[in-house]
């Protein structure tokens, strides 16, 4: 029995020598890969990092565009008002100036009209001045007999 304990001993001792030596070589091949991990872990933590600040960025430029918006609405709704207000005024002031136009050009077409009978009134005027200038002289001629008259009666 005790061959069998020794044996078991040799092959605990060597087998434990094996563990140790295999042991020993996972440590050296996952001593880079915990490094790696390691620097993934920081970087992960500092893109986190940079993801935290610009999703507060963020947050702030959302809050600024948002009071923007609601300030444009006000605006808006301002503008709205002040249209609607204008409204009422719009109709009569076309309507007004529509009329004004339209008095200016029948005054004008008028105008021309006037010209032309006050052009008219002035041969008229001229032609009265020349016949009561020569009325002096047809007074002061002898009348001129009118021819006589014939009877209607037969011969």
């Amino acid at each position: 029995m005790a061959t069998g304990i020794e044996e078991s001993k040799v092959f605990l001792t060597d087998a434990t020598r094996d563990l140790k030596r295999v042991a020993g070589d996972v440590a050296v091949a996952v001593k880079p890969i915990a490094g790696q991990y390691g620097n993934m872990a920081a970087t992960i933590s500092a893109n986190i990092d940079a993801l935290k600040r610009a999703a507060t960025t963020l947050d702030n430029s959302a809050i600024r565009l948002i009071n923007t918006a609601e300030n444009v609405d006000l605006k808006n709704a301002a503008l709205a008002k002040q249209v609607q207000e204008l409204q009422g005024w719009i109709l009569p002031a076309i309507a007004f100036v529509i009329f004004l136009l339209g008095a200016g050009a029948g005054v004008f077409w008028q105008q021309g009209r006037t010209d032309v009978v006050v052009l008219q009134l002035q041969g008229q005027v001229e032609q009265l001045q020349r016949t009561v200038q020569s009325l002096p002289a047809a007074l002061a001629s002898p009348p001129v007999a009118p021819p006589p008259k014939r009877s209607k009666k037969g011969p």
